[in-house]
């Protein structure tokens, strides 16, 4: 409500966004079922709102979000976000509210579908009659409802999904013509001071950016990896064979938020876990 306690200690009005069209402040018909967006009658046709259930539905924002929710993962289990952030918190509250209002996956399917078509009809209504043909190319391409580029969360849950230990990377590069494309933005355990690992403080998660120096029968070199943010290279030899623990995933994570590493995105996460799946049963 962005009020501080002065507000409501003077005379001043206040009415919530809710009760009024976000579009033209007339007395508002339709509502976001996640947030305070809501439209009139007359602004619902021409605005970012996908009518669901009656006059409930999801604004653009509300449903970008949403339909990453509703596709599960795709046969993995991901925590799509952190779960203290904003859109964290979101996704634990459209959980409990899914099952009350009775949201099926169908339903956002069908929302999002509306949606990209009402967009498509505004921006034909828009465009001049000579780009019209183009228009009508990009229609089929919007047909798949693709999901919208988003961060996954640094969490156990999504890390486990891309950890490599020890004897698993040394398996791996038993097929060197594959090993850079599977290892690279896998996640492993490196030991810092080889003289001490009985120390809790000497293994620190890292996430492989590159490798050197792959077995290709005319060079004895060891290989090696690389990380972002250790200038030195890293022989496999110094991995680890036992799990992370959540202290070490904590340190990742807040490098990651404070911009000192990047930020895996679910494609990239989905992309690699289907790729090294095999290779993690056995």
């Amino acid at each position: 409500m962005n009020k501080d306690a002065s507000f409501w200690e003077s005379e001043q009005k206040w009415e919530c966004d809710r009760h009024t069209c976000y579009n033209c402040s007339e007395a508002s018909a339709f509502f976001c079922y996640t947030c305070k967006y809501a439209v009139c009658p007359r602004c619902v046709y021409d605005s970012d709102f996908s009518q669901v259930k009656g006059r409930y539905g999801f604004c653009s924002t509300c449903l970008d979000i949403v339909q990453i929710l509703n596709e599960d993962g795709k046969g993995y289990h991901y925590y799509y976000f952190d779960p203290y952030s904003p859109e964290g918190l979101f996704e634990s509250y459209f959980k409990i509210h899914k099952k009350e209002v009775g949201l099926h996956s169908r339903d956002i399917l069908a929302a999002k579908i509306r949606a990209c078509y009402s967009q498509n009809n505004n921006n034909k209504r828009k465009r001049e009659p000579e780009e019209e043909t183009e228009n009508k190319a990009r229609k089929k391409d919007e047909d798949s409802v693709p999901l919208p580029l988003c961060d996954a969360a640094i969490v156990p849950k999504n890390i486990e999904l891309l950890y490599l230990k020890k004897g698993l990377v040394r398996e791996l590069l038993k097929q060197p013509e594959s090993f850079e494309e599977k290892v690279v933005g896998c996640y492993v355990r490196i030991i810092l001071n080889p003289k001490d690992r009985r120390s809790l403080h000497s293994f620190k998660l890292m996430q492989i950016q590159g490798v050197k120096n792959l077995p290709n029968g005319e060079s004895n070199d060891e290989t090696v990896l690389q990380f972002a943010d250790v200038p030195e290279e890293t022989s496999i030899n110094n991995l680890s064979e036992e799990d992370f623990t959540e202290e070490e995933c904590e340190v990742l994570r807040k490098k990651v938020v404070s911009g000192q590493l990047e930020r895996p995105t679910l494609t990239d996460t989905e992309k690699k876990a289907k790729l090294i799946v095999k290779d993690r049963m056995n």
